[in-house]
């Protein structure tokens, strides 16, 4: 891999596991907003705004995967 290459795939890497790991670690009671795991509810409009966070994860995740197994 080239320099630049290196610097895309951190700049990519660093974005994916931060919103993975604020999906999984909810400090609110939710986990990812999809499971609640505390007594309290969560609104409506916050599960849906981790479910996006979520998603753009996922599809952030994907895409570096699927760009990776392009150049090889």
């Amino acid at each position: 891999m080239t320099t630049l290459e290196k610097i895309l795939a951190i700049i990519v890497i660093i974005p994916v596991i931060g919103l993975l790991l604020y999906t999984i670690i909810k400090p609110n009671g939710t986990l990812g907003g999809l499971v609640n795991v505390g007594k309290e509810q969560s609104s409506k409009k916050v599960i849906l705004i981790n479910r996006i966070v979520a998603a753009m994860g996922l599809l952030i995740l994907s895409t570096a995967c699927f760009l990776t197994f392009l150049y090889y």
